[in-house]
């Protein structure tokens, strides 16, 4: 199985249905894979293992995140650094009980196995394993050539108009990009997307991960156009180029501009000036190089 879900609000009750249609139970689950270890993906793993016996296996990165979520959230916190005051504007318990009201309080889950990048698992059939960051650093596709099946995991989202998810502040401009293009280069022929969505067809599959793509490059270049005119406020990206194609919320066009920013600033190509007064960041501004 690849990733659980939910337990709340009758998603597990509606995976069980749509396995008994296709003739298995939970009960026939004897591995758990992780595309990543969001709640919304993980939520579901002590029932399921409860009921099978199934190993769980994840990225190394995702092992403390599922003993403990609010590491998770406390490394969102981390990440956004000094910076959190104009992106987020939410504090850790405030963060913490949105999470628990949308997906219910996560367990705490013990990795079994770790996967390794590029490792090919025997199933009855290959797989490959692919660590597949920038959504989240601990994210893993999973490509079967004999089927050209690809489980993107949160990579883009369809139900968004297959927008990027660079929709915290761990996730990164560069490494999506990079695994946008190593997708493509795959050829599925299926696109299982982390949220229930599939695509079916090379060609309409080429056509989404090229969407998804173009709109990372749309992003950074908006970036770019705002910088030529001189040192630019996090508020003024969404202001010039709000991105109401892509269905953002004001929260998520903040950070996915502040992402593509920090990865431009780890290029070498725009400068981070922020002022301080008495110690304290009082003004943040980006400026091109």
């Amino acid at each position: 199985m690849i990733d659980t879900g939910e337990v709340i609000g009758g998603s597990y009750k509606h995976l069980c249905q749509c396995m008994a249609k296709d003739g298995m139970s939970i009960k026939d689950v004897t591995e758990i894979w992780h595309t990543h270890a969001h709640v919304d993906h993980v939520n579901a793993d002590l029932q399921v293992q409860k009921e099978s016996g199934a190993r769980i296996f994840a990225h190394p990165l995702a092992v403390e995140i599922l003993k403990d979520s609010r590491k998770w959230m406390q490394s969102l916190l981390d990440a956004a650094g000094e910076d959190k005051k104009f992106i987020m504007n939410i504090s850790p318990n405030v963060l913490r009980g949105f999470m628990n009201l949308t997906a219910g309080k996560q367990p705490v889950i013990a990795v079994t196995c770790t996967f390794t990048d590029g490792e090919i698992r025997d199933i009855g059939f290959p797989v490959e394993v692919k660590f597949a960051p920038g959504h989240s650093p601990e994210s893993v596709a999973f490509f079967v050539p004999s089927e050209r099946i690809l489980f993107t995991g949160d990579v883009f989202d369809l139900y968004h108009n297959t927008r990027p998810t660079l929709n915290n502040p761990l996730s990164d401009w560069a490494d999506l990009h990079a695994t946008l293009e190593w997708m493509i280069q795959k050829k599925p022929a299926i696109l299982a997307n982390g949220h229930k969505w599939t695509v079916v067809g090379e060609d309409q599959c080429r056509v989404e991960l090229e969407k998804a793509l173009g709109f990372l490059d749309e992003i950074r270049a908006n970036v770019l156009s705002v910088l030529r005119n001189g040192p630019a406020k996090l508020a003024d990206f969404p202001r010039r180029y709000p991105l109401k194609h892509l269905k953002y919320s004001s929260l998520e066009r903040k950070i996915t501009y502040w992402c593509t920013l920090q990865s431009l600033v780890k290029n070498g190509i725009v400068k981070r000036c922020p002022e301080y007064d008495r110690g304290k960041l009082t003004r943040l501004r980006w400026q091109l190089l």
